[in-house]
């Protein structure tokens, strides 16, 4: 199911997360308490995996939680709005991309549309 079977605008939905984004604070309560739900369950998956992708992974938050979870997995952050992304990279401290440059961390920005999959 695509954005167009809802009568959403793609890139209207895309420009409102970039700038919910970029306006900083947590405007995200909706996706925290979904994340808070979805985290809660991997409590009961009994895997550990060498990849992680997280789709629509907005500032990055989970992605953070990600990394303690599995911390050997690769983690890929995925998103559509290329500005939201960016506030993903802005929130890591100078020690973490330092970190993440010189262990080769495994961890990648994609911007791609969940929908349009495969890429």
């Amino acid at each position: 199911m695509n954005a167009q079977a809802f009568g959403l605008d793609s890139a209207q939905v895309r420009r409102a997360f970039e700038r919910a984004a970029a306006a900083g604070g947590d405007a995200a309560v909706l996706q925290r308490e979904v994340e808070r739900r979805m985290f809660e369950r991997l409590d009961y998956i009994r895997c550990r995996p060498h990849r992680v992708l997280d789709s629509g992974c907005g500032v990055g938050h989970g992605l953070k939680l990600l990394r303690r979870r599995y911390p050997g997995a690769d983690l890929l952050g995925m998103d559509f709005a290329p500005g939201v992304l960016s506030e993903t990279k802005r929130g890591e401290s100078l020690f973490e991309r330092a970190w993440r440059l010189v262990s080769g961390s495994g961890r990648f920005h994609l911007c791609a549309d969940f929908a349009r999959l495969p890429l």
